[in-house]
């Protein structure tokens, strides 16, 4: 653009009409580039000519300014020379026409970014199983890299790959003003270019080691309208560190299904303030930023699964903080915080059948009920999941002796056996006699995406529910290199006999790993042939006509049979609606099992949460100080409601001075710094003289 501009610019205005024309189309086009130049050296205008005055330098800071200037004379001797030929309307038309050429070159190349990046970030985070997705790596790869130069940066310094006004068209266009976490872009890189070095995220906090839990007070009520309890704990805590300031306590526990959070308060000094539900984003950021000015905020969150996120701030020496948490619950829970089991409420209190039917769809199965169902024990099949990533090609045949090998063992009967080869997609056949020539003729390409293969087995073998459960085998050179969440505790009950799968390394050797606490590391070395038959399990509602299996461990199970498409208007969504959370469960179920659904429904389990005041993976209980902080969480709020869930808040929410004021200050520096320079040699020149 630079080398066309300068080559219009410098051609001479002949008295022709046609090439006269053709100048005017050329520098219409071109005059986008100037005027932008113009735009983005405006503001340095009067510090350029501070420098002409001051050092003699600065006239290059003048150039858009003079080019401009210069640019728009020719626009207009072109003009006032065609008009003799062309009407003033058409030539005026020729020259808006191209000016907005370029701009809408931009905006176009922006909306196509925009495409790529969601249809990826929809694979990745809301995908739908049955349907078979291949991205563009060679556009991804470049809309990745736009977007990490346009990511805003911690300092002014660091933002010399942003691109002044362009920086805030992208962010507006392709991210709706929010931004995509390192994490998140790795993960596409590493899912869809097989690149980059990625370490799965920790869904886990470091337990406070200075604060500690000293006391705590339980206070549980059944209510007989709606035949649930209402239980709140008090908590006291201490910082046992006499010189450490500015502690957080931090903890994790885990709800029981069936139990949920309704409430939040904190004292703040002496002042009792309670919990705002908001959206769990936004609800993060202001805590990340309140955390970092050393105000008073506390917050109740989920981590993965039904683990709740607990942390309080900040503590002074010695100080002692009182907060408290409601939960409501059906049957009675035991609850474990920070070593503390706390029980809560008694079954003995029902004045109604604690199992509960929703409606078509959704069931809550209580502990008495679950006690009253028939034992069963599934028969396992081997479900292989074969790494046909980028580079893969020379496994493939060390993958069919590997395969061949295990099977020859007869561990578990091969009937209804699966295989399901992965990459940044996951296609899934029948485990029959052609299976070694479907292997052969897999394309390697892409990176490892392990989640997604497990992911979609489980929620496949939770939906066909049958007398047959999967064990997964995975086929790799190296686990460290697949794209793996940390656990899959939130599809637990997809799968009620097994926590494992394994990894079939190169000795023919099964490798347990956790699905449902540390998916990268191995367990035990014993595999045997009993090992796959486990515990039994539950058929509900009854042996015969089994719609689902559930887990014999003594606590509730909510059954969720089909997609649930729209908000039940029978329920009544009133404050603290035990019925109402139990349908909130119900969709936040179904959107794990149907994840592409989530993009359109999870901005109605914000709202049903908001309505009934109940915490869901999706909303987070904050107390907050000051009334600017509640603003600020209000301002956030609507920027996660009107996005894209898949897109993140700024990583950094502490900004620093934009690189104008900074440019000022440095200016303003040096003019000092000449003018007392001059003072000085003047001083030493008199005295020369009378010297």
């Amino acid at each position: 653009l630079a080398l066309g501009n300068g080559v219009f610019i410098c051609l001479p205005n002949l008295n022709h009409c046609i090439y006269r024309l053709f100048l005017l189309c050329g520098r219409s086009v071109l005059f986008a580039y100037t005027f932008y130049f113009f735009l983005v050296f405006l503001p340095y205008l009067p510090f350029s000519v501070l420098l002409v005055l001051l050092v003699g330098a600065g006239f290059l800071m003048l150039t858009p300014l003079v080019l401009f200037i210069v640019h728009l004379q020719q626009l207009s001797e072109d003009i006032t020379y065609l008009r003799a030929y062309i009407s003033a309307k058409f030539l005026y038309g020729i020259t808006i026409v191209g000016f907005t050429i370029l701009p809408a070159f931009v905006i176009l190349d922006y909306m196509h970014d925009r495409t790529v990046l969601q249809e990826a970030l929809h694979h990745v985070y809301s995908p739908n199983y049955s349907e078979s997705f291949q991205a563009d790596p060679v556009s991804l790869k470049k809309t990745l890299t736009v977007l990490k130069n346009h990511k805003d940066r911690s300092t002014a310094f660091e933002r010399e790959s942003q691109t002044p006004y362009l920086s805030s068209l992208f962010k507006w266009i392709v991210l709706d003003n929010m931004t995509l976490s390192d994490y998140k872009i790795n993960s596409l890189e590493k899912i869809f270019m097989g690149t980059s070095s990625l370490d799965f995220q920790s869904n886990e906090l470091i337990n406070s080691k200075n604060v500690t839990l000293t006391n705590i007070k339980t206070n549980s009520i059944f209510n007989k309208q709606t035949n649930n309890w209402v239980s709140t704990i008090e908590l006291e805590l201490l910082n046992t560190n006499e010189e450490a300031w500015q502690q957080e306590y931090v903890t994790s526990f885990e709800l029981p299904e069936g139990c949920w959070i309704s409430d939040y308060y904190l004292y703040v000094g002496d002042k009792k303030e309670i919990g705002l539900l908001v959206e769990k984003k936004a609800a993060l950021w202001v805590y990340n930023q309140i955390r970092n000015t050393r105000r008073d905020p506390g917050i109740l969150y989920y981590l993965t699964g039904n683990t709740i996120a607990f942390r309080v701030f900040p503590f002074a020496a010695k100080e002692i903080r009182k907060t408290g948490i409601e939960f409501i619950h059906r049957e009675s829970v035991d609850l474990n915080i920070d070593g503390e089991v706390v029980h809560l409420g008694e079954s003995q209190m029902a004045t109604a059948p604690l199992s509960q039917k929703i409606n078509d769809q959704i069931s809550y199965v209580s502990i008495q009920e679950k006690k009253s169902l028939p034992k069963v024990q599934r028969v396992p099949y081997y479900h292989f999941v074969v790494d046909v990533s980028k580079g893969k090609e020379d496994s493939k045949a060390a993958y069919i002796q590997q395969i061949e090998a295990l099977t020859s063992q007869q561990l578990v009967p091969q009937t209804n056996a699966r295989i399901s080869f992965t990459n940044s997609d996951t296609r899934t056949l029948l485990f029959n006699k052609k299976w070694k020539d479907n292997l052969k003729q897999q394309t390697c390409e892409g990176g490892f995406y392990l989640e997604h293969a497990i992911k979609s087995i489980l929620t496949k073998a939770y939906l066909n529910a049958s007398k047959n459960y999967p064990v997964i085998v995975v086929l790799t050179d190296s686990l460290s290199h697949a794209v793996l969440d940390k656990n899959f505790t939130s599809l637990k009950f997809t799968l009620p006999e097994t926590s494992c799968f394994y990894v079939l390394n190169k000795q023919g050797t099964l490798e347990p790993h956790d699905l449902f606490k540390q998916s990268m590391l191995d367990i035990s070395d014993d595999i045997s042939a009993f090992y796959f038959y486990e515990k039994p399990v539950l058929a509900w509602p009854d042996k015969k006509n089994a719609i689902a299996y559930l887990s014999n461990d003594g606590q509730p199970s909510i059954v969720v049979k089909g997609m649930l498409q729209s908000k039940d208007t029978s329920i009544g969504w009133t404050d603290k609606n035990y019925t109402a959370a139990l349908y909130m469960r119900g969709e936040q179920i179904s959107q794990i099992l149907y994840p592409y659904t989530s993009e359109e429904q999870w901005l109605d389990i914000v709202k049903q949460s908001f309505q009934t005041q109940i915490m869901t993976p999706n909303t987070s209980y904050i107390v907050v100080e000051t009334e600017a902080q509640k603003m600020m969480l209000i301002k956030k709020q609507k920027q996660t409601l009107a996005g894209n869930n898949s897109l993140d808040l700024e990583e950094d929410p502490q900004r620093m001075s934009e690189p104008e004021l900074l440019i000022m200050a440095l200016l303003f520096v040096l003019y000092i710094s000449y003018r007392e320079r001059k003072k000085i040699l003047y001083s030493l020149s008199l005295c020369f003289k009378q010297v």
